[in-house]
Order: structure tokens, then C-alpha cells, then sequence
């Protein structure tokens, strides 16, 4: 594999595998100078491509994590003992051993039918590392070490690829994010954008706010550009007539938002919709009975511009639980006990008389 750049644009797009895949001595001019490594947010190299490193190429990578570029070590293969003396003075101590090992990750994928990986056969010493990723049997996967302002990471999973051939290239591509993203150079948080209030369907309206006065919507790739009546507070209704991602266009940039179908989630949606009708209903019968409003100042409010944290726990009468039967059960039992002595001791007595 040698060395592959992932910029913060791919990341974002869950999109991991982008920007280079060659081995070291074919980077042609994307090689490991100064320039490549600071438009790059993480480098991911195994053990053929950092066997295959220059001396000048190893330095410029240790300068770049120190200034914030993320290191990911791939121990996929047994190791040239120039590399397992590199990676030993970067924190990772390996030590191979016989074979390699089956592991699953159903918990960390959210999988059920017990999917085996393979381990790459090292062991592994870090001290002061973090766990990035374990198995379902704790056994960990990848560390990072800090660096300068940078991380340094290392991974022993080896065919994480196996999700894509099982048809799974979600999970993958998930996998992969969060992976790199533990790792990334660290940026600073980008200005505030558009925000919608609540979840989008299909056919039902949705409340966009921190707009610029010609936000549009794309619906999709080949559909014509939705104007939006934008208020005075940077706001705008807008009616989905269409599932799927769509792009909002604001101020010069554009953010993508998914509008679900009328059937995803009705479960989910019921309740949402349960919840917004007492948000509604419950706070105005309440001020109407007291003649003031129960709004808080400051408190939240939703599209509707009522609270959105929910009724009082006044508002509503708390739940009665029916009382216990084993009370009834005793006073009938103790009842009828009587009503048999009773009986009994007349029928003792009216023997006794004849």
C-alpha cells in the first residue's frame, strides 16, 4: 500500500481512501516533502511503505506530527528491524509472535452475525498510549501517543476491507472516520452555519434558521434550486417534496441535510409528534388557567416557538398505580375462616343436643 494523505475535505465525507495510494517510491509529487505533509490532515503508511522511507522522508513526517499532522502505523506484515527500531523510538514496542488471531468487532460495528477479522501476530507495548479501538474480547487494536501537537497511531487490524466484500462499505467507511478522526491534524471550529429545527420528512415542513437573505435548496443533483422566503430573523419554512440528501446554498457555501421518507421511522415520528402536540397544548392550558405564561426566560424554544424542554411536571397529574389485590385476598380469606367456624361450631353443638 506505501503511504496514503487524507485531507480534512475527504473525512468529512466519511471518505478515507483518497488522496494517494502508492507505494513510497511512486509518489512522484506527492512525496513526503514539507508541502504535501502540511495539506494533509493524516498519513497512513504499513510496514513495506516506512521500510521503503527515505532517511529525509522519516524526518519530514516526525516534524509534520510534531506541528499537528496525524500518524497512522500499520502493522500488517512482519518487520524489517529498522522499522521496529523506528516505531519502538516513536512509543510502539512490537514483538511477533506465532500466528495471527481471529477477532470480531460486532459491538463496535453494531453487527450481529459475528464477523472474524484478522489480528496482525505482535504484541504490543504503549506505555501512556490510548485505546483507540478493542475487540469484543477487550483486546486492543490501535493505539495513539500524543506528539508534539500531533498523534501518533498504530493498528494491528489488518483486512478491516473484509466489510466491503461482505457489502458493507457503510460500516467501513465508518470505521475508517472515526478512526482517522482520533488521529487528524486539529483544526479550529468553523464558524456557526445553517441549522434546521427538528427532523426533515417528506411532504412536511421543516424550519431552517441562520440564513443569508438568497438561501436556495437543491433538491437533488438535476433538480431546479428552491428559493426560500427568509425573515427578518434568518429564518424559512421549507416543504421536502423529495427523500434523500439535499443541499442547502447560503452565503456562498452549501450544506448537505437528509429529508427522510413519509414510512422511515414512524415510531420515531409518532413520538415526535406526540411530544411537540403536548409542548404545544400543555404550557397554554396552564398559563390560560393561571392567566401568566410558564415560559422561562431564555428557555428553548422549538419551530412552533414554544418550549421545547417539554410540559411542567406540574402540568400533567402523575400516573396512578392500581393498589395490590394480596389486602383483598387476606380480608377474603379471613372472611370465610370465620364463616366456617362458625358453621362448624353450631354443627358441634346441635350434635351434642340430640
Amino acid at each position: 500500500m506505501g503511504a496514503i494523505f487524507v485531507a480534512r475535505s475527504v473525512m468529512d465525507q466519511l471518505k478515507p481512501f483518497a488522496i494517494l495510494n502508492r507505494p513510497a517510491d511512486q509518489l512522484g509529487d506527492a512525496r513526503l516533502d514539507a508541502g504535501s505533509l502540511e495539506a494533509a490532515d493524516v498519513v497512513l503508511i504499513d510496514a513495506r511503505g516506512w521500510a521503503a522511507l527515505t532517511a529525509s522522508d522519516k524526518a519530514a513526517l516526525s516534524d509534520a506530527v510534531e506541528h499537528g499532522l496525524g500518524l497512522l502505523l500499520r502493522a500488517d506484515a512482519p518487520l524489517a528491524p529498522e522499522t521496529a527500531a523506528d516505531w519502538a523510538a516513536m512509543g510502539f514496542k512490537l514483538r511477533p509472535t506465532a500466528t495471527p488471531r481471529s477477532v470480531t468487532l460486532d459491538r463496535y460495528l453494531g453487527l450481529h452475525d459475528r464477523t472474524a477479522f484478522t489480528m496482525a501476530p505482535v504484541d504490543v507495548d504503549a506505555p501512556g498510549s490510548s485505546i483507540a479501538v478493542s475487540a469484543d474480547d477487550a483486546t486492543p487494536l490501535l493505539w495513539w501517543l500524543p506528539q508534539g501537537a500531533g498523534r501518533i497511531g498504530l493498528s494491528r487490524l489488518v483486512d478491516s476491507y473484509r466489510l466491503v466484500l461482505l457489502g458493507d462499505s457503510e460500516r467501513y467507511g465508518n470505521l475508517w472516520a472515526s478512526t482517522l478522526e482520533q488521529l487528524s491534524r486539529p483544526h479550529p471550529a468553523p464558524p456557526p452555519g445553517p441549522r434546521m429545527l427538528g427532523v426533515a420528512w417528506v411532504f412536511e415542513r421543516v424550519v431552517l434558521c441562520g440564513l443569508g437573505a438568497a438561501a436556495r435548496v437543491l433538491p437533488s443533483a438535476d433538480g431546479a434550486d428552491v428559493a426560500l422566503d427568509v425573515d427578518a430573523h434568518g429564518c424559512a419554512g421549507y416543504w421536502p417534496a423529495t427523500a434523500g440528501w439535499q443541499t442547502l446554498q447560503s452565503d456562498g457555501a452549501a450544506w448537505p441535510f437528509y429529508v427522510r421518507a413519509a414510512d422511515d421511522g414512524a415510531s420515531w415520528h409518532a413520538s415526535l409528534d406526540r411530544q411537540a402536540t403536548l409542548d404545544l397544548v400543555t404550557p397554554s392550558a396552564a398559563a390560560g388557567a393561571s392567566g401568566t405564561s410558564t415560559r422561562a426566560p431564555g428557555a428553548p424554544t422549538s419551530a412552533l416557538g414554544t418550549p421545547a424542554t417539554g410540559p411542567a411536571p406540574s402540568a400533567e397529574p402523575a400516573p396512578s398505580a392500581p393498589m395490590s389485590r394480596w389486602p383483598w385476598f387476606v380480608a377474603w380469606l379471613a372472611l370465610t375462616a370465620a364463616i366456617w367456624w362458625r358453621e362448624r361450631r353450631g354443627f358441634r353443638l346441635a350434635v351434642r343436643v340430640a
